[in-house]
């Protein structure tokens, strides 16, 4: 009897025990506490940590780290901005946009790295319900307080980053200068250009002017605009020097000097005038009609396209910057890497003549091209025939010579 008496006092004992120790693990609930959960937005969690963290502390803070970060970053030599997307104060949305100079080449896009980049608040006309600031691809919903903060922090940022960033240049011209140089559609002085021992130091054009440079006595030349030394903070020369040694360490001299080597022979001859007449250049008078002009003859046998190699396309071995394979990446420089194989690709021989080795257009002789042998014209002969001997005498028929021009040598 003692035990079925004492089994509901110890029931009941139990029981009092974990409303009591409920109570003291939540005052609020006490004993309406229970196992149940409810799922809370994940926007109302945040916006109820940023209410609780306004009461506690009279002092606003911009939620997007970035930004708060943002002046640190400023200072460091490695970074730059984009200029024409950042500190647009007079729009709605102000936008700060840092990227660095040491990975910003690898990136798609170049500027998402590491949360360095996207920091922004866009600041909504009054009669709208909520501001944002954004970081990367993180979105940020901020009261009117918060947004005042992050603004005022990136219009300070703005006026900061002008005293520490190169005026005459930007990363973003540098890389856009590195592209043209390495396609060949810009040249530049390889004697002068990147020159560590030279003063100015930078880029320069053929004729030797400064296209970017930087001096520490004169100060610095850009496409932005060119600025006397004693007009440049401290921060300002040290980081127009960092970004021309940056930009210069991505560009391979040597490789442009042979490039140049084998294009010497693709220029036209400045003072080249067909038959003496004044006009009759390569630019001015060959360019308007150069199927026909190309292969008229001047009267010491030279024809026109060995005096005009560029305008009559007539150039040594050289790569098409523009050809690609069948895909975006499948360039001359690809098919380099397995000559023996890809160099059989269609279109690949005829547009990589440097990589597979494929001679010059000029230099090829014409497999298609036969004719008859005078007062017997049942004999047909080709190129083979004026190589063979006698090859000046036999050259100086005109429709030879066209035809044969790597025999003849007019290359």
């Amino acid at each position: 009897m003692l035990k079925l008496i004492l089994s509901p006092l110890t029931f009941y004992y139990f029981i009092l025990l974990r409303v009591v120790a409920a109570s003291e693990l939540n005052p609020e609930q006490g004993a309406n506490a229970t196992d149940s959960s409810v799922d809370v937005p994940l926007n109302a969690i945040q916006e109820s940590s940023l209410a609780s963290t306004t009461e506690q502390s009279p002092a606003i803070s911009c939620p997007c780290q970035p930004i708060n970060k943002m002046m640190d970053r400023i200072k460091r030599k490695s970074k730059d901005y984009l200029r024409d997307r950042s500190c647009s104060l007079d729009k709605p949305t102000i936008s700060l946009i840092l990227m660095d100079a040491e990975h910003f080449r690898d990136l798609i896009p170049g500027w998402n790295y590491e949360g360095y980049a996207a920091e922004e608040v866009d600041s909504l006309s009054d009669d709208q319900s909520h501001y944002t600031c954004q970081e990367l691809d993180m979105v940020h919903l901020i009261d009117s307080e918060q947004a005042k903060t992050c603004s005022d922090l990136l219009a300070k940022s703005c006026d900061m980053i002008k005293e520490y960033k190169c005026p005459c240049y930007s990363l973003q011209d540098l890389i856009e200068k590195e592209k043209k140089i390495a396609d060949g559609s810009i040249s530049i002085d390889t004697g002068k250009s990147c020159d560590s021992s030279s003063s100015p130091f930078g880029y320069f054009d053929p004729q030797g002017s400064a296209t970017f440079s930087f001096d520490s006595s004169m100060g610095c030349v850009g496409p932005l605009e060119t600025r006397d030394v004693a007009s440049l903070t401290t921060e300002q020369k040290e980081h127009c020097q960092y970004l021309l040694e940056n930009s210069c360490s991505h560009i391979d001299i040597a490789a442009i000097e042979s490039r140049l080597s084998d294009d010497s022979s693709c220029a036209d001859s400045a003072d080249y005038k067909f038959m003496g007449l004044d006009g009759k250049t390569c630019a001015k008078w060959v360019s308007e009609d150069p199927d026909k002009r190309c292969k008229r003859q001047e009267e010491d046998g030279k024809f026109v396209f060995e005096n005009c190699r560029q305008t009559c396309n007539k150039c040594a071995r050289k790569d098409n910057p523009s050809f690609r394979l069948d895909k975006e990446h499948k360039d001359c420089e690809w098919i380099g890497k397995n000559k023996d194989v890809r160099c059989g690709k269609p279109g690949a021989l005829e547009n990589c003549r440097m990589t597979c080795g494929t001679p010059s257009t000029c230099c090829m002789d014409n497999s298609k091209y036969t004719f008859l042998k005078l007062f017997n014209l049942k004999k047909v002969r080709a190129c083979s025939w004026a190589r063979r001997k006698n090859t000046t005498r036999r050259c100086s028929r005109r429709r030879i010579s066209l035809k044969c021009p790597e025999t003849c040598g007019r290359c």
